[in-house]
């Protein structure tokens, strides 16, 4: 359904936004698609905020744009990134939009487009916000199955309670995002923006342990980084509960 989801959803370019409520542009690949349906998915959780996805009208399976295309939008109203057209549309949402969060599966170009483009973005009186990436997992056999998909596979059944436990807490321990979390915090303390952290809500730190499954034992990914719409459903709800997206 991540395809589907790409291919149905088409932005407003923030026309129908309430007076009251704040204009968010989320920019980033797949990544960032998948940030972005947390919040699509539970708009009546979010009153105060507009969120729309940096994305042409129509959308086709390609149709992912990246951090570092953003400057050369800004500057020369460029709306192409890489080989996909992305039309003016995107350029009408920047415009529009009040607040614009960076989040992306993160590329050594993204990052160092990073020290033009903050202040770039301020000089356009918007407000810059960071985000790590998702959790990604260490895929299991030639299939880079992800560790639920592959115990469900090998066992030929899902996991009880206590297996998947064991599960989640293997793929906590697997996290290896310090030294990207280290160079965003670190931009993000040099230009005086915030920064959000995605495992506060897609883990559980006390527990050492990354949600993997819904209440109703849905998959939340459908591959090692990639969630489901079951899945966005749930995390955008668990970061209402968590008063994660604390922003103002």
């Amino acid at each position: 359904d991540h395809y589907k989801f790409r291919k149905s959803y088409s932005p407003e370019n923030f026309d129908n936004t309430n007076k009251n409520q704040k204009k968010v542009l989320i920019v980033g690949n797949s990544v960032g698609e998948d940030f972005f349906k947390n919040f699509y998915l539970n708009k009546e959780l979010f009153k105060d905020y507009d969120f729309e996805l940096i994305s042409s009208k129509k959308r086709e399976r390609n149709s992912i744009y990246q951090v570092e295309c953003l400057e050369r939008l800004i500057r020369q109203n460029i709306t192409k990134c890489g080989d996909v057209e992305f039309t003016p549309n995107v350029l009408e949402q920047f415009k529009k939009s009040e607040i614009i969060i960076l989040s992306t599966l993160w590329k050594e170009k993204d990052l160092k487009a990073l020290n033009n483009l903050i202040p770039l973005i301020h000089s356009k009186n918007k407000k810059v916000i960071l985000t790590n990436q998702s959790i990604y997992m260490k895929g299991k056999t030639a299939k880079r199955l992800n560790p639920l998909d592959y115990y469900i596979y090998s066992n030929k059944k899902f996991p009880d309670k206590k297996e998947l436990k064991k599960i989640e807490k293997e793929v906590f321990e697997g996290l290896d995002q310090k030294k990207l979390n280290n160079i965003l915090i670190k931009k993000a303390k040099k230009f005086n923006i915030q920064f959000l952290n995605l495992q506060e809500f897609l883990c559980n730190y006390k527990d050492k342990t990354c949600d993997l499954v819904t209440p109703d034992n849905y998959n939340i990914y459908w591959d090692l980084t990639h969630t489901t719409e079951k899945g966005g459903k749930y995390l955008g709800n668990k970061i209402y509960e968590l008063n994660w997206f604390n922003i103002d």
